[in-house]
């Protein structure tokens, strides 16, 4: 697999995590836990950019719209 399907494939995937766990913190009732899963999710978006950083060193080109409409397929 190339390089740069893989960096896609990563960051359709960090994206997919972040739209699960926010998912979760929008029915989570205890706050310790609503609060650890925020944490969580701006791990996961500075991820996001790592990999968007990596990306563009080398020269590759993504697409978040695409990326967002895949997110969307993978949830239904």
């Amino acid at each position: 697999m190339e390089d740069k399907n893989v960096l896609n494939d990563m960051l359709l995937t960090e994206k997919f995590m972040i739209a699960m766990y926010s998912q979760s913190v929008n029915k989570c009732v205890n706050d310790k836990v609503r609060d650890d899963l925020i944490s969580v999710i701006y791990d996961e978006y500075k991820m996001c950019f790592e990999i968007i950083d990596e990306i563009e060193k080398r020269g590759y080109s993504y697409k978040i719209d695409l990326l967002q409409d895949e997110i969307k397929n993978l949830m239904n």
